[in-house]
């Protein structure tokens, strides 16, 4: 088991990658079938998002977060439903 972490810097952050009601971490959560625990940082000032269970399952969940926070810190708009957790499929054709 091994854990990885993330920080947020505030509620917003949170909110738009976790989802309402952290439908989106719960989504995660069951597809990677690791834990995700999001707890206040008194450090940092913000929040730290923590990522556990078997090492590659951690890294593709903690992958997608991380991802998914570079776009919402970019300004980017993201998808709010609990769908958009999960990497859009590849079909290829014409």
């Amino acid at each position: 088991m091994i854990t990885k972490k993330l920080s947020l810097f505030t509620d917003q952050e949170a909110l738009l990658l976790l989802g309402e009601q952290d439908s989106i971490l719960k989504r995660i959560e069951a597809e990677q079938q690791v834990e995700i625990f999001v707890r206040h940082d008194p450090d940092a000032q913000g929040l730290q998002v923590s990522i556990r269970g078997v090492a590659g399952r951690v890294q593709k969940a903690h992958r997608r977060l991380k991802e998914r926070l570079d776009v919402i810190r970019s300004g980017g708009s993201v998808d709010q439903t609990p769908e958009a957790a999960s990497p859009v499929p590849f079909f290829g054709g014409k």
